[in-house]
This record gives C-alpha cells, structure tokens and sequence, in this order.
C-alpha cells in the first residue's frame, strides 16, 4: 500500500473514531434534551460534551497512576451507560434492557439457540440502520440547501488544508515532538505533566484515541489537524448557521473565508499544526453561542425559578465549553473571554439582572474551577510549571520579543531538548515557507512593527491599518483593511438601530460581535496603542482572521433583515445570499483570486515517515534502532529504540574512533537526509544538498537542537552519509539500502546481537 493510500486510510479512520466517540455517544445519551434545537446546535452541544467527558476521564485516571487501555474504556463506559440509562430510563432504555435481559434468560434456559439470539439482533440493528438512514434521507429532503452547503464548506477545507497531508508526510511544527514526548509519558508511566503543569486538554484527547484504538501518537499528531481545522470551521458555521437571521449567508461567508485569497498567510497557516492552541479555537465560538443562546432562553422563561429549564442547558453548555477552552490552551480562553466581556456590552439590559448574573457568575466560576482542578491537583503533588506558561505571561507583561517563538523546554535525559514556534510572519504566497519572507511581506512588517512618532487617534488607527494590513490582508491594496474596520462601527450602528425597532436579542449578537472584532483589531497592535499586549501579533492574526467572517456575515445579516423583516419570503432569504455568492465567487475567478491550496513544508523528509512506518509494521518491539537526528526519538520510544548521529559521529572523532562503540538490537536503520530539512531559520545554504565539502568540514560543537539547524545539519547529514557509505563497504553482506529516493536515504543493518558491529571506524572525514 503506497504511503499516500494509507494516509487516506488513517485519515478516514481517525475522523470515523472521533465521530462515533465524541459526537455519537453524546448524541445517544443526551439526544433527547436538545431535540428541539437546530442540528448545528446539537452538533456543538455534543462535541462540547463529548470532549468534557473524554478529557476529564484521562484526568482523573492519570492522576490516580491507574491509567491504561482497559481501565480508561471501563471508565469510559461505565459512567455514560449509567448516564444513558438514568436519562432515558422511561424512553428506550428501560424496554431495551427488559429484552435483552428475556434473550438472555431464554439462551439459558434454552428456549433460543444461539443462532436465533444473534438473527434477532442483527435483525434489531438493521431496523436501527434503516431507521437512521430513513431519518437522514428526510433531513437532506427537507433540508437540501444546507446539506449541499455543509458539503461544499467541507470539500473546500479538505481541498485547501487536506491536499498538503497527501504530499508532506512529515510534522508541520517543531514542537511537535514534544507534545509527542508528554503523550509517550502519559502512556508509558502514568506521567501526565512530565515537564511541568500544563493545559492537558488537547494531549488527553489524542492520549485517549492512541490507548484505546491503537493509533500511534505520531501518526495522530501528523493527520489531526486535517480533523481539528474541519472542526474549527464548521464551529464558525455553526455559530453563524445559528444566529444569522438569514442563516444561508453562513455558508458563504465560509466559503469566501476558506477560498479567497486574500488572507495573509499568518491568518492560516497554523490550521497546518496539530497542536493546543489550534485545538482549542474549537470550543471558542460555541461557548459564545450557548451564552447568547442562554439569554434567549432566560428570556423566553420570563424569569421562571428552578434549573429544570432550558436556559440551564444553555448555561451548562456554555461552563462546559469555556472550561474546555482553559483546558486545552490558555490563549483560547483569553479570546473566549474577550467575546464574553463584548457579550456584557451587547447584552447590558439583561446581564446585571438578578434571573440572569447569579446563573452567569455562578457558572462561569464553575467552569474556572473545573478547568483548573487538575492542574491544581498536579501543581499541590509538587509538580512545577511548564516554560510555556511562564512565557505566556511574559508575553502578556511586554517582556517576550515579538518573535513567535513558544517556548524552549528542558527534558531531563532527553535529545529533543527545544520546542519552537517557527517565526510565523506573513511569506510570499504560493508556495508558503514560514521561514521565507517576501520582500514585499517584509517591508510590510517593517511598516508595522516601525515606531511612529505621536500618539493622537489618527497615528493610533494608522498603525492599526498598517498591522493588520501586513498580518492579515497583505495581498491586496489598503481598502480591505479600510473596509474591516469601517464595518466595525457599522455592525454596532446597526446593532443599535436593531434594539430600537425590533429585535434586542439579535441587536445583542450585533453589537457583540461589533465589540470583539473592534478588541481584536485594536490588540493586533497593542504595542502601539498603547493597550496591554494580550500575546504576539502572529497569534492573535489567526484569531482575528477567524473573526473577520463574523463581522461580514452579520454586517449583510442585518442589512438584508432590515430590508427584508416586512417580507416573510423564505425564498428570497435562500436566494439572495446564493446570488451574493455567485457574483463574489466569479469576481474571485476573474480577478484570479481563488486561494491555491498551500504547501507547508514539514519538519521530516517523506522518506523518513516512510521508513518509521514500515519499521514499525514490520519489526516487533524493542528488536531495531534507528539512527537519525533527534526527530524520530518520540516517534520511536514506544516501539523501539533511537540512537542520536550527533552521538554517533563524535564517538567517531580523533582518538575515540579506536573505541568500540555497539548498538545491540538485531536490525538498524540509519536515517540520512540528502537534501537537509530547513529546521529553523534560513541560512545562506538552504535547500541545497549535502557534499563531500561539507563531510571535510569539522563536525559543529552545539547543544540540543541546533546541531540539526542550519548549516551544522548539512555538515551533520554530510559526514553520516560517507559514514552509512564506508560501513556498506566494510560490511556488504550486513548492510543494504532499505529506502532511498531524491531527498533521502535509509540503510538497514542486519547483525548478530551477540557479536555486534562496531559503529566507531575511520571513514575518512572523522576529523
């Protein structure tokens, strides 16, 4: 099977796993109280729910050192099915566990044979199939507008960010492996903060699917992020599905969003990453509904006492989805809160009532305290912070430099010792190298970043303009960013208008999401404005390029309502959005203006994910080493062992080259890079291969990570491939090439373990 097949393959089944775990079982045990919400607000109730649940459980399993397989599916299991059937005891539960109770005692008392038991329940479970697909056949009969437009934002969102897991095989961040190493901890021993207390959320999600399916945590953190990124936008449809008065204008403003190009590459580029913070944008905009869906409720109640109501399902989704936001990455809840705070404005006439603060202040705390207990728990057992987290809020206090760069990691006994953010700045487009500027993109940062003189409104909102220009909107002429930030103060006139003629819910969601795109716009270029710096500018573009769809989709929302509230036309509200579609897209065409889909270049060779993957099928565990810079170490450690060339090679220098140095596994693979890996910033040599030049040069004298950067790993990959070389020669019959095409080369060494070879000789450039 080539590689590009079994991506699909894996690909497909990690969405099928999460789907059916996340989404399914929520919907079984908790489908009869949302039923009489739209599907995109059940979809979001069950994914909030779903995820609370599964992150929760590797919680409390990891911090009682009890986790494993078969205790994380019991833990799994057990307190949903006690849900399940405590929820819908008196529905179906009740009558399905009465029958299966009769099948039993009949097979005992052998009044039905075996063969009858097991027709009756496929019998029972093809009823259960016909009935969903009779369910699913009248939903697109009824609903058939949206289903083509779900299908068509999904579509886009593979072609787009999909395409490049088919020709990259490799990790799209430097970090990583890292977060490969915290996952391996978490399996291996139960270790869940093995460098520090941190948010865990998104690592117990991928711990968990790796556990209990099988799946190894490379491959999840190589093709998560085609999941996660279709996630993330179909939350934006859902939210815009769900509070747009003319719900069709969601579907094109994702589209535009996820096609037109006219973003800066800052404002994607990290829907290529499977890490946290990408994670955790999921759980932003639901959070956000389920408040203002919260607001509506209470009011439909009328102040009604108790919480048997819906506005408690509202509020509860809301503590659980905020709290997931904490859980996972704290930038997410600065966001979520951002929006939160914009709400309390939107929303003034009702959020310092007493039928609604209590129950807002209430759990809101609740979903803090949830979010944070874990990390509680760890950091009272003696277990200090993560670097990240000091970073963060060193960020926050003006005292990191505006680089991008994450955070850098000590892990004791470990290669693999930095974890970095590449320098994510706006890069020439088609195709995107994050570490290769434009000139144009450039001179763009320099405007914006350049200290300007003054500090009155106009050169406030000058710097504004030219920020978000070059993070966001640096292909295209100053009018769209002009455009942007008109909108703002047009969406919250417009709000206004709303709350005195009609409608004071949907003028609240107006002048919201006025409020929040506004503080976006103003924290892109906090330093200049003299606002405090929330976190650095390629981060926030991201969150702000999720917003701008926002702020469009309801600027035309409430235009187009006002035009037409005193026509009840479901026609025209389905038509006129197509057709603002139709015209925007052949604009699009016409001007060239439809985004190509991106190539991100990985962090491994394809070779190399080639290799692991075949190594690993094909030797069992703890039989082989595979000899490479520290990039397939996590990949590995599970399965079977790795062996640093940086370790290798100075074992190979001056006189230590007359010691005996050994690898006693039955097979080794040593990985070399014909073409290195730019695994950092550029450097006047990037791209080029290695040469025998190079190998004469003297091996580089650095520390963890940087001897696999820059010109030291050309110099590196240099010497390992005349030292794989002269091995070959030395020992022919023990030594072939296992893989090799343009960019890289694998050679597998078959020995006997109890006369190994020796790995120190002279090569020729041991120098």
């Amino acid at each position: 099977m080539s590689m590009h097949v079994l991506t699909v393959f894996q690909i497909s089944y990690i969405t099928i796993l999460y789907l059916l775990v996340i989404i399914g079982v929520p919907a079984i045990a908790f489908g009869r109280f949302f039923k009489k919400y739209p599907f995109a607000v059940r979809f979001m109730a069950y994914l909030a729910i779903g995820n609370f649940y599964v992150i929760n459980v590797v919680f409390a399993l990891q911090i009682l050192h009890i986790c494993n397989r078969y205790t994380l599916a019991l833990g799994f299991i057990i307190p949903m099915l006690v849900a399940t059937a405590r929820l819908n005891w008196k529905y179906w539960f009740r009558e399905s566990l009465m029958s299966a109770g009769e099948a039993t005692h009949n097979v005992m008392v052998s009044t039905m044979g075996v063969r009858l038991l097991i027709t009756r329940v496929f019998g029972l479970l093809g009823k259960a199939l016909a009935t969903l697909f009779r369910c699913a056949a009248k939903s697109i009969r009824e609903n058939w507008v949206d289903w083509i437009g779900s299908i068509t934002v999904a579509a886009l969102v593979l072609w787009q960010y999909g395409t490049n897991a088919l020709t990259q095989f490799g990790y799209m961040a430097s970090d990583s492996p890292v977060h490969n190493y915290w996952i391996n901890e978490m399996s291996n021993h139960d270790n869940i903060f093995a460098s520090g207390v941190y948010p865990f959320g998104f690592h117990c999600t991928l711990y968990f699917f790796h556990e209990i399916f099988g799946i190894e945590v490379f491959v999840m953190l190589r093709l998560y992020t085609i999941l996660q990124t279709m996630l993330i936008h179909m939350m934006l449809l859902c939210f815009l599905r769900t509070l747009c008065k003319l719900p069709m204008l969601s579907y094109v403003a994702l589209i535009l969003y996820t096609i037109a190009a006219v973003w800066g590459d800052n404002a994607y580029i990290r829907y290529f990453y499977t890490l946290p913070q990408e994670y955790g944008m999921i759980y932003i905009l639901p959070s956000i509904c389920f408040l203002i869906l919260f607001f509506r409720e209470r009011e439909a109640e009328n102040g009604e006492k108790g919480f048997q109501n819906e506005s408690t399902k509202m509020i509860s989704l809301f503590a659980i989805s905020f709290s997931l936001t904490l859980a996972v990455h704290f930038y997410d809840t600065i966001i979520a809160g951002l929006f939160c705070l914009a709400i309390a404005v939107g929303f003034l006439t009702k959020v310092f009532r007493k039928a609604y603060l209590g129950r807002i202040l209430g759990f809101g705390m609740l979903s803090i305290f949830m979010a944070i207990l874990p990390l509680a728990i760890a950091l009272g057992m003696g277990k200090p912070l993560e670097g990240s987290l000091r970073w963060g809020i060193s960020v926050m206090k003006g005292l990191a430099s505006n680089t991008g760069i994450e955070t850098t990691i000590e892990i004791p006994g470990a290669e693999q010792k930095d974890a970095m953010t590449p320098n994510l700045l706006p890069t020439a487009y088609k195709p995107i190298s994050v570490v290769a500027l434009s000139e144009n993109s450039r001179n763009q940062i320099a405007l914006a970043t350049a200290d300007v003189a003054g500090n009155n409104f106009g050169t406030k909102l000058t710097d504004i303009i030219k920020t978000i220009k070059a993070y966001i909107f640096p292909y295209t002429g100053e009018w769209l960013t002009v455009l942007t930030l008109i909108l703002v103060p047009v969406l919250l006139l417009l709000g206004i208008l709303i709350f005195f003629l009609c409608d004071r819910s949907y003028a609240g969601v107006l002048i919201s999401s006025a409020i929040y795109t506004g503080l976006l716009c103003v924290i892109m270029a906090a330093d200049k404005v003299g606002f405090p710096r929330l976190m650095d500018e390629s981060r926030c573009s991201m969150y702000l390029g999720y917003a701008i769809p926002i702020l469009y989709a309801l600027t035309a929302d409430a235009v187009l309502y006002l035009i037409l509230r005193k026509f009840e036309s479901e026609a025209a509200n389905k038509l006129i959005p197509v057709a603002m579609l139709l015209i925007v897209v052949i604009l699009l065409i016409k001007d060239d203006m439809v985004k190509k889909p991106a190539i991100q270049p990985a962090f491994e060779t394809n070779g190399a994910i080639v290799c692991v993957t075949n190594i690993l099928r094909e030797n069992k565990p703890q039989t082989f080493t595979i000899v490479s810079a520290s990039d397939e170490l996590r990949m590995v450690e599970k399965y079977g062992y790795h062996y640093e060339i940086n370790d290798l090679l100075t074992k190979c220098v001056g006189n230590a080259a007359y010691d005996y140095e050994a690898i006693p596994t039955p097979k080794i693979y040593v990985f070399v890079e014909k073409k290195p890996v730019d695994y950092g910033p550029p450097y006047a040599g990037s791209g080029s291969m290695i040469s025998l030049e190079d190998a004469k040069r003297n091996l580089p004298v650095k520390a963890g990570i940087t001897m696999y950067q820059g010109e030291a790993r050309r110099i590196v990959m240099s010497k390992m491939y005349y030292w794989a070389k002269t091995l070959k020669e030395m020992y022919p019959n023990e030594t072939s090439v296992y893989y090799e095409d343009d960019e890289f080369i694998c050679y597998e060494i078959s020995q006997n373990v109890y006369w190994p070879l020796d790995m120190t000789f002279e090569y020729g450039y041991n120098n």
